[in-house]
This record gives C-alpha cells, structure tokens and sequence, in this order.
C-alpha cells in the first residue's frame, strides 16, 4: 500500500499488505492481511507474517520463535471461556496450517523444529504488551498493531515467565 498527498508530491510506503475482496462501486474492499518484511527463519521454514495470521485464523494470538528447543510458542490470551479440548484443536489446526508452507512442514517431519508449544497469557494481556510494544517501538499506545509473528527474542522479557 502506497499512500500519497493529493497533489501525488509526497508518497510513503506503508508496508501493508491487502487483499482485494470485491468493490463497492469501483472502489476495492480491502482486507488487511499482514505486514512486508515480517518473517523468521530458524532453520530454513521461512515463515512470513501473511502465513501466520491465515494460520490463526482469527484467533487472539501470535507465535514467538525460540531457540531452546527451536521451535514457536503459540501465545494465546486465555479469556477463561476455553472448553477441554480446545486447546489441543487449536495447536493441532495451526500446525497443519502452518505445514501448508513446505519448508516449515519439511522442517518439523526432519525434526529440526520441535512441535508448536501452546502458551496461555492471562486475560487483558495482549493489550498490556501492545503498550509496552509501543513504548519500546517508540510509537503512541494507538499507532502500533501487534505482530501476529515475532522475531527471535523480541519480546521474550515482555511475557510473563512460562
């Protein structure tokens, strides 16, 4: 997405990625899908940001590579709503979405990412970490959107201890 000033004078590259959906009119209906540049490489999975949010599929949540054992954390904020059960389907249905990227599925059938580990964050704290995000990004508590995939050890000391 490239904004620009009426006069065209002025352009800035947002880095969002969008999906057309269809027109109202002749204007697009767009969709935010993700962000250019966001991706991790651990061992040669070359997950992207756009591959994660479909992955989670509206969930409320994000992965956060690790190292020790390498692999991702599925951070989800638990909203004390979940049913037995649930938990396992969602980590099962994101490693299958996931595996979708034959790098990352190739990865994890070799051994070299261990399966995704669900981790629960407690009720209200993604918005906490959106304002310490923004904080230490340098942005207003209202100009940052959460990665829905972080890079290695960005915000290991922004979670609460696992």
């Amino acid at each position: 997405v490239v904004l620009t000033t009426g006069g065209g004078l002025y352009r800035y590259l947002t880095g969002d990625l969008v999906e057309v959906t269809g027109h109202l009119d002749r204007a697009p209906r767009l969709r935010f899908v993700g962000r250019t540049g966001r991706s991790v490489d651990l061992v040669g999975e070359k997950l992207s940001e756009p591959q994660v949010i479909k992955a989670l599929a509206g969930t409320r949540g994000f992965l956060v590579p690790r190292t020790k054992p390498t692999g991702y954390l599925l951070c989800v904020e638990d909203t004390g709503t979940q049913i037995e059960g649930e938990s396992d389907a969602l980590t099962a249905r994101t490693e299958v979405a996931l595996s979708a990227n034959p790098y990352y599925a190739q990865a994890c059938r070799l051994g070299q990412l261990s399966p995704l580990t669900l981790y629960h964050l407690p009720d209200g704290f993604t918005a906490n970490l959106g304002r310490k995000w923004a904080a230490r990004q340098g942005l207003r508590d209202s100009e940052v959107k959460l990665p829905a995939l972080f890079q290695p050890g960005e915000v290991d000391d922004l979670l609460p201890d696992r």
